[in-house]
């Protein structure tokens, strides 16, 4: 009789999931705005300078890495790139990844000193900025970037929406 009851509660549990839509659910990435991690920004910058060995970076961003994205993890990463390596950062731990760059990637790209970086402001506080000028609440930073155009910096904020991606681009 109790496996017939247990039976029948499980059946009524996956018939009410399946109905409110619960078990077609699909991974999304947190949202990066309300995350505050270990490593800031700063910390980041200085952990690539010292694996890296130089003070000048060609790109800069925190982003889910490619292995990461198949899977339902939210391990998102700052990514350092200068001339000659990738330098992955865990924002939790600090422990990096290296990678030499191949000759394809070796292109004439601007460099970025990290002595401007360090004086930007905060991510989160350019993520919020985002979100506002967004005009949707509901829209989660799904990764960010810092540029350079014409000698000023921006935080290029990749926001999630409505299952479409949008970018906006912050003063630093």
């Amino acid at each position: 009789m109790k496996k017939i009851v247990l039976t029948l509660a499980a059946l009524v549990f996956v018939g009410v999931a399946g109905g409110m839509g619960l078990l077609n659910a699909s991974f999304q990435p947190d949202d990066l705005s309300e995350q505050d991690y270990q490593i800031s920004l700063e910390e980041a910058i200085s952990i690539f300078e010292e694996e890296a060995h130089s003070q000048k970076v060609t790109s800069i961003g925190f982003f889910l890495p490619d292995e990461v994205k198949k899977t339902a993890s939210s391990a998102y990463s700052y990514l350092f790139v200068d001339k000659e390596h990738e330098v992955v950062v865990n924002p939790t731990t600090g422990k990096t990844t290296t990678k030499a760059i191949s000759q394809q990637k070796k292109q004439n790209q601007t460099q970025l000193e990290t002595k401007k970086l360090r004086k930007a402001k905060k991510p989160q506080v350019a993520m919020k900025e985002a979100i506002a000028v967004s005009g949707n609440k509901r829209a989660k930073v799904h990764a960010w970037e810092i540029l350079e155009k014409e000698g000023k910096l921006y935080y290029n904020i990749h926001l999630l929406a409505e299952k479409k991606i949008q970018q906006f681009l912050i003063s630093a």
